[in-house]
């Protein structure tokens, strides 16, 4: 087999190939093309390693895809189902600390504010998460902690407490979008509800 041969091998197996990464997509932020380009890697470097071998393409090609696959697709052979939502934090520039609230003038009425949402919220949460959150957000005595001390603190992993954070932020949203929860409550004193 060719280059060429190889590519064409990929364009037949293409809807194959796309199902195999489609237990992928949830964990990446990336589309079938991106999977269908890292096939065609993995084919090529395939094609370069057995050449000349009477090793089945086949078989090699799902090996190899594999290792294509895990150098953007974060934890994806772990054997349970709690991988990470994001993309890996090694590839990921952002502040030591992105929990820190900026610092502004009005920075004790936007912690007015979390407690006010934070109470408009609470009755989504099961009682660790309502623990998790108001420690996150820093409505206990001990002050606002990090995901990892808060962790720590409810004895869970890091991991969990961002899971946790991405799903209540999709629940929320969904219900902001269906109209079953509302914050204008928040606008309130601001002239014509805006902002």
């Amino acid at each position: 087999m060719d280059f060429e041969s190889t590519i064409q091998w990929v364009n037949k197996k293409k809807s194959k190939i796309l199902k195999y990464a489609s237990k992928f997509n949830r964990f990446t932020p990336y589309s079938d093309e991106d999977f269908l380009s890292a096939a065609y890697q993995a084919a090529i470097i395939t094609e370069m390693q057995i050449e000349g071998t009477d090793i089945s393409f086949d078989k090699y090609f799902w090996k190899c895809y594999e290792t294509v696959l895990s150098g953007f697709v974060p934890n994806q052979f772990v054997d349970n189902n709690k991988w990470s939502f994001s993309i890996p934090t090694n590839l990921c520039v952002y502040p030591e600390d992105i929990t820190l609230i900026p610092e502004s003038n009005a920075q004790s009425e936007l912690i007015d504010h979390i407690g006010e949402i934070y109470d408009h919220i609470e009755h989504l949460l099961k009682p660790r998460h309502k623990t998790l959150l108001r420690l996150l957000l820093g409505l206990d005595e001990q002050g606002r902690l990090t995901p990892g001390e808060a962790a720590v603190e409810i004895g869970c992993t890091r991991q969990s407490v961002t899971v946790f954070l991405n799903r209540l932020c999709n629940q929320i949203r969904q219900l902001v979008e269906n109209g079953s929860l509302d914050f204008s409550f928040l606008f309130d004193d601001v002239p014509d509800g805006k902002p």
